[in-house]
Order: C-alpha cells, then sequence, then structure tokens
C-alpha cells in the first residue's frame, strides 16, 4: 500500500510538472505571436536635406538704447501764432519749434539694434557662445524669423520654480521699426546647420555605443537591409533635431535601415517617415520654427 501511493505521487508530480510546461509554452507562443502581430518591420530609407539643430527659449525684447526728447530754448522756430502785445493765457500755443531735428534723432534711436532678453536652462547655456547666430518670431508673427547675435551671457541666474535660468542677451536690427519693448518672442539658438546632409529619422537611434564614439560624432547601432539580410552596422551623427539626424559616416544614401513599429504605423508611408516635416494627412509640419 505504501509502495502504491508512492507511485501515485509520482504521477501525480509528473502531471503537474507536464501541464506547467505546457502552459508556460503556450504563455511563450502567445506572447511571441501577439508581439510579432503588434509590431511591424518598416525600412527607412536614407535621403538628403537641410537639418538645423537648436535650442529654444523664452525673451522679451528691451531697447538698447533711448533717446530722451526735450524742450530746446534756443532753436530755430516753424510757426508763431502770437504777435507783440498780444494777450495771452496760461497753456496758450504760442510757438513752434522745428521738430525735425528731434524727429531725426527718434528715427536713428528706432533703427538702431534692440536688445533680445531671453532665459536658457543651466542645462544648455555652456553651449551658448558669444556671437553666436540666434533667430526669433514674435507672437504677432509666428512665420517670420528675425535673425540676431549673441553679444552677452550675464553669470548671475535667476531661479524660477526651482529652475535655474540664465540670461543671454542678443542684438537685433529693427528693421522697418516693428519691433516693440516688452514684446514676446521665441529665440532659436543655432548650433549648427547643414545643406544637402545625410538624414534619417531621429526614432532610428535607439541604440547608443558610446565607446564608438569619435571626432565623427556620437555612435549608434542600427540593423541595415541588404541583399543578402540585415547587417548590424554602427554609424556617427552629427547635428540632431527633434525628429532628424547628421549622418556622417557609416551609411549611403538609398540604403536602408530596419525599424519595428507598432502595427498601426504600418499605414504611414514611406515617403512620411522619411520627411518628419509632414504631419497626419500628408500635411506640412514644422517643428524647427518658421523658413526665412
Amino acid at each position: 500500500m505504501k509502495w502504491l501511493n508512492k507511485t501515485v505521487r509520482k504521477k501525480i508530480i509528473a502531471g503537474i510538472i507536464v501541464v506547467g510546461l505546457t502552459a508556460g509554452g503556450w504563455y511563450w507562443y502567445a506572447s511571441t505571436a501577439q508581439s510579432s502581430q503588434g509590431e511591424v518591420v518598416q525600412p527607412i530609407a536614407v535621403t538628403r536635406g537641410n537639418i538645423e539643430e537648436v535650442v529654444t527659449s523664452q525673451g522679451k525684447l528691451e531697447a538698447k538704447q533711448y533717446v530722451d526728447v526735450g524742450t530746446q530754448v534756443s532753436g530755430q522756430l516753424k510757426a508763431i501764432h502770437v504777435n507783440i502785445g498780444d494777450a495771452v493765457t496760461k497753456g496758450q500755443l504760442l510757438a513752434e519749434i522745428d521738430p525735425r531735428v528731434y524727429q531725426a534723432q527718434v528715427e536713428a534711436g528706432e533703427a538702431k539694434l534692440n536688445s533680445l532678453r531671453a532665459q536658457v536652462a543651466e542645462a544648455d547655456v555652456s553651449r551658448i557662445k558669444l556671437n553666436m547666430p540666434a533667430y526669433f518670431t514674435t507672437l504677432g508673427n509666428s512665420e517670420r524669423r528675425w535673425p540676431g547675435t549673441v553679444r552677452q551671457i550675464l553669470p548671475t541666474p535667476q531661479i524660477v520654480n526651482d529652475v535655474v535660468l540664465y540670461d543671454v542677451l542678443i542684438d537685433v536690427k529693427n528693421e522697418g521699426r516693428r519691433l516693440m519693448t516688452s514684446m514676446t518672442t521665441q529665440v532659436f539658438f543655432i548650433f549648427g546647420k547643414a545643406e544637402n546632409a545625410l538624414i534619417i529619422p531621429a526614432e532610428v537611434l535607439t541604440r547608443r555605443a558610446a565607446r564608438e564614439d569619435s571626432d565623427k560624432g556620437k555612435a549608434y547601432r542600427v540593423a541595415v537591409i541588404t541583399e543578402t539580410g540585415r547587417e548590424q552596422r554602427v554609424i556617427h551623427v552629427g547635428l540632431q533635431s527633434r525628429t532628424q539626424a547628421e549622418v556622417v559616416d557609416g551609411l549611403k544614401e538609398g540604403e536602408r535601415i530596419a525599424v519595428n513599429r507598432p502595427a498601426g504605423a504600418a499605414n504611414r508611408t514611406v515617403g512620411q517617415a522619411n520627411n518628419p516635416q509632414r504631419g497626419a494627412g500628408n500635411q506640412p509640419r514644422l517643428n524647427r520654427g518658421p523658413q526665412l
């Protein structure tokens, strides 16, 4: 009887193991199938285009120079409104001084440089340099770029909501005298730009290869689609925006990179993937500010 009980126990244990393995195998199969159905591999072609790497911040315009206009006692009279011996009252206009001198001073002051004060986060301020090019847009006209140059980086920070910000002053020409004091602006500091460069979507840069970094740029690993299958390759990138990256080394124009995307994104065309400036419905999307 004891021997029978021992046999039964072995059978029970064996049955439990078989059931566990079966359940585990089924779970693995279901998970794998669901994963394969949830993602698709999409080829992204390496293309050529323009790229600009910038850091953005908020800013306000302020006058760089002020012109004080007062009464000129000894000046040329434009008109006299009374005659000798006339009775006059307080506040009566007696004469007019020629205003052209002061108008010229005001117009000259308005045509001179304005100063733009932008606040830059401490994580980015170390990259800001004197004479660095920048541009900004205003709330009233977000399509126009106003170019400027960094004049000064103030060393004393301001702390706003536990965020450390540094003031950066930018010289701006007030062309057409359309810029006014205290206007709110969106500022773009240009770290670099390249034309007709090799471009890939930034989304493909998911695997850093920091040990392969060089003077060419940061290193990443990508899967390149070839005639014989997939080839793992290290590439170097230079300029990077929020949506694109410049390929400095490791890829040629026309080569394709394998990218895993959710199945729902399969409707997105390759053309849209290679042109992240276009959004839903293939409509243009401005990701780096307006164009000149």
